[in-house]
């Protein structure tokens, strides 16, 4: 059976990409104000790298980044790309996984052990993936929908209190030259 994504499931996945880990920790002290420049920017990029994945599987619909890998590259580069490709995302989500467990036990479930979170967390990823990618991009659908309306809601309250926002905080814009703020960017 070929599970098949809306464009609007797609746009919700890739719009919490940004959001998985980085919201989580403190980004970067020296970024300062312009972290919402280092985020557009960091969009941006995930935007541009979104369409060549599309165009990609466009190009080969039969095929996984795996296996179309070598008949790019040709068989022996394009075997070490997909190695490396499947190391580089098996430690990102086993680092991913690490993270939100030790955050857990730190701030929240303090006396609860460790391995219990991350065999919850495993469960549930497992669960996921076994039921397939559209369950993934109905659940991202309906959280973006409530992500929207929670943060309208919270804005629109902010605004009434009065004296709250205070949008010249975003200012001085690129107070650091462009270069340094492309480094804390790659730094995620």
């Amino acid at each position: 059976m070929k599970e098949k994504l809306t464009s609007y499931q797609f746009l919700s996945i890739m719009f919490f990409v940004s959001y998985g880990t980085a919201s989580l920790f403190f980004l970067t002290p020296d970024a300062k104000n312009d972290i919402w420049v280092a985020l557009l920017f960091y969009a941006l990029v995930s935007i541009i790298l979104q369409m060549i994945y599309v165009n990609l599987f466009n190009k080969y619909p039969e095929d996984s980044i795996v296996t179309y890998l070598p008949k790019i590259y040709g068989q022996y580069i394009g075997f070490i790309l997909s190695i490396i490709y499947i190391w580089f995302f098996a430690y990102d989500a086993a680092r991913d996984l690490r993270d939100f467990t030790e955050l857990i036990s730190s701030f929240s479930l303090m006396r609860m052990p460790t391995y219990v979170t991350a065999s919850v967390f495993t469960i549930v990823i497992t669960y996921s993936v076994y039921k397939g990618i559209e369950n993934i991009g109905s659940m991202a659908q309906m959280c973006l929908i409530i992500m929207t309306f929670s943060s309208s809601i919270i804005f629109i309250l902010l605004y009434i209190t009065g004296h709250t926002l205070k949008f010249y905080n975003l200012l001085p814009i690129l107070h650091m030259d462009f270069i340094a703020l492309l480094f804390y960017v790659s730094l995620w």
